[in-house]
């Protein structure tokens, strides 16, 4: 996949991530934000790691969502280093993330797998800790 494509895609997902990070439950208390894109996230890094980086997702990801929650908590009346600290453990989720399925993702446990194999790959990791 040429250079271009890869960072296309890349910002792209950024984009979704940070679009439907915005669909979020408060769960136990209002700090707390359970989002679709926790769910959504690591499926995009396993469809995508064999076409781009899974750390520059991961980076671009958490910048986007951090740029984007601190921009609408200073809009909202939050001075700039609230909207820091509120928007700053989001963005570090995804960068974390990432960097821990860099280095123990399936590709560097198991090898690489083409596509189609990915389906058997998730039931045969689920069971075996089933």
């Amino acid at each position: 996949m040429k250079r271009k494509t890869k960072w296309k895609q890349t910002l792209f997902t950024g984009l979704c991530i940070t679009v439907v990070s915005e669909i979020y439950w408060n769960l136990f208390y209002d700090g707390l934000r359970i989002s679709l894109s926790v769910v959504l996230f690591p499926v995009l890094i396993m469809t995508m790691d064999l076409e781009t980086n899974t750390l520059w997702t991961g980076i671009t990801s958490g910048g986007m969502i951090f740029v984007f929650r601190s921009a609408a908590a200073y809009v909202s009346g939050a001075g700039v280093i609230p909207a820091i600290q509120s928007a700053l453990p989001g963005g570090l989720y995804y960068l974390f993330y990432s960097l821990l399925f860099f280095f123990f993702g399936p590709k560097q446990i198991y090898g690489a797998l083409p596509p189609s194999d990915y389906f058997r790959f998730m039931l045969r990791l689920y069971f075996q800790h089933v």
